[in-house]
């Protein structure tokens, strides 16, 4: 499966390039430019400015290899350096990947309390009425009632994401980042959006908000990403 999504990655890259050139060719590079450009801004108008609780992070060794010629070993220590200082994620590893999951002795005794803060900071009191069940979540205990829920995409502020990409620092000291799949609780959705490049301002804000519930463990588990 994983070796089939390759090649249909690599089938697209070789069909974008064939299309560069033969329009390079017929219109020329001005054309070309203004034609892709278009194409990107219809590909990213589907794109939403998400906050969110990520509940499972995890990195293709294949990738890291081939990106970063990357060991195993050295994925796992970035993700535990990036993601894990508080202790808040299980490390697992499979044949393919090396995953973080979020510990549910971490989310099950302060996602409540967590979410009335968060609630509180992001929406008015009249948008906490629309977009938020609290009662509806307090009525569940457990990470994997909450994740449950969240997959029913009954209450917009509280919604399963299950293939949001963000970047993680390249292993072992390399310039860049590596790609890196994730899944989130949606706490906050807006757009849509045509952003592409704002990485360090999405950290900025991303660490605004912990620094604003440091209290809170689960607050090590938030990040600000583009979903679509």
């Amino acid at each position: 499966m994983v070796s089939s999504r390759f090649g249909v990655g690599a089938i697209t890259v070789s069909l974008c390039k064939g299309f560069v050139r033969a329009s390079f060719r017929r219109y020329g590079y001005r054309l070309t430019l203004f034609l892709l450009f278009n194409i990107l801004i219809i590909l990213l108008m589907g794109l939403y400015l998400t906050i969110g609780i990520l509940t499972k992070i995890k990195i293709s060794k294949e990738r890291a290899k081939r990106q970063a010629s990357a060991t195993p070993e050295d994925v796992k220590k970035t993700l535990l350096e990036h993601y894990n200082k508080k202790g808040i994620y299980n490390l697992e590893e499979d044949d393919y990947y090396i995953s973080l999951k979020l510990k549910p002795e971490i989310a099950e005794p302060e996602m409540i309390d967590f979410l009335n803060d968060f609630y509180e900071l992001r929406y008015s009191e009249e948008k906490r009425k629309v977009y938020t069940k609290m009662e509806e979540i307090e009525q569940r205990t457990t990470l994997d009632e909450w994740l449950e829920y969240a997959s029913e995409k009954d209450c917009s502020a509280f919604q399963l994401d299950e293939f949001i990409h963000i970047d993680t620092p390249y292993p072992g000291g390399w310039t860049g980042f590596v790609d890196t799949s994730a899944e989130q609780i949606i706490l906050s959705l807006d757009g849509k959006i045509i952003m592409e490049c704002y990485g360090e301002l999405f950290l900025f804000f991303t660490n605004l908000i912990k620094d604003k519930l440091s209290k809170y463990k689960l607050a090590d588990s938030l990040k600000v990403a583009i979903s679509g």
